[in-house]
């Protein structure tokens, strides 16, 4: 728990030594932090124009993970096992009819306004859904988030066999890489992951 604490501590003080971009927001202790993420824990996302769109808690935890102690301290499983609970606590929350407040035509923050529809110009076309209903008749923001096509609009190419991979969104192989281990380090989007985080 020692090293947790350290960790915890010095990955705050490392920040002042990254140089300055536009994403995320730095802050400045542990405290702080468990203070924000108390704070999304029940909110919705709401649309915004930016990189970090859909996950606040990436815009807490951007600036901290990426200092020296913060990729130790999260590579540890008593961190991981903590973080799995907040997050499966939040996912409670973002399963909820209490999250679709942001499933609305908002023009700048609505997930169904000005800016996320031109975003996603063929929305009601491409994904099963009813205008007509509130929020769309999302039943939840995770709902929402996890949306079907409408059928034949993106068939999956062999379906019952388990050696073809399909895509998920607009997403395409990038690699293909054997003999992996657990805690191989892999990118998706600037963000660094491993099997290991998934297990």
């Amino acid at each position: 728990m020692l090293e947790i604490n350290m960790f915890f501590h010095q990955m705050f003080w490392q920040q002042k030594q990254l140089p300055d971009t536009s994403e995320g927001l730095k802050i400045w202790t542990w405290q702080r932090m468990i203070l924000m993420i108390d704070m999304i824990m029940d909110t919705a996302p709401e649309y915004n124009k930016s990189g970090l769109v859909g996950f606040p808690i990436n815009v807490i935890l951007n600036w901290p993970m990426a200092t020296t102690a913060g990729f130790a301290a999260f590579l540890n499983d008593k961190v991981n096992r903590l973080f799995k609970d907040i997050l499966n606590y939040w996912g409670k929350y973002l399963s909820s009819p209490e999250s679709t407040y942001v499933l609305t035509d908002d023009p700048r923050s609505g997930w169904f306004g000005t800016d996320a529809m031109e975003a996603m110009p063929n929305f009601v076309k491409e994904f099963e859904c009813d205008p007509k209903k509130p929020h769309y008749g999302y039943k939840s923001w995770d709902d929402f988030f996890v949306r079907k096509y409408r059928p034949g609009i993106r068939p999956v190419e062999a379906p019952d066999d388990d050696y073809v991979i399909a895509n998920a969104c607009e997403s395409a192989p990038f690699k293909l890489a054997r003999e992996v281990c657990k805690r191989d380090w892999f990118w998706i989007k600037n963000q660094q992951y491993s099997l290991g985080e998934h297990g």
